[in-house]
């Protein structure tokens, strides 16, 4: 059995005189918190970019930070709402992990390591055309 198999517990309880009788209790495991996102797509040089970030479980509403790494130069994450936003400046890949809090009374955290790629658009070739006279 796993921990989020559903649980039963046994109670025995005295019936007065009658004698025992039992009892079932279903508990369910705890709701755990996890993101659910499992990769960003890649974004371009000087292209608007924009990715949300998913989680399930816990409690809501959910508070977004970086816990290590960096993200590519010219993007930020929106703490309430997990969306990675920005224009990238530069081409290269940041690796970076998140994490995510929810509100309850005492909160649950998860992390997830991403790789963001921001590619090079190449220019379009230069055609010359002309025209006779």
């Amino acid at each position: 059995m796993t921990r989020f198999d559903l649980l039963s517990l046994t109670i025995l309880t005295a019936l007065l005189m009658i004698g025992c009788a039992s009892q079932t209790v279903n508990i369910a495991p705890p709701n755990t918190l996890q993101v659910t996102t499992s990769n960003l797509v890649s974004g371009q040089v000087q292209v608007a970019y924009s990715a949300t970030l998913g989680a399930s479980g816990g409690t809501t509403p959910y508070s977004w930070s970086r816990a290590s790494g960096s993200l590519p130069a010219g993007l930020s994450l929106a703490t309430s709402t997990g969306v990675i936003s920005g224009t990238p400046s530069s081409a290269g890949s940041s690796s970076f992990t998140v994490q995510v809090k929810d509100s309850a009374a005492t909160p649950q955290t998860a992390t997830s390591t991403f790789t963001l790629t921001v590619l090079t658009v190449a220019a379009p070739p230069l055609v010359v055309s002309t025209s006779s006279l």
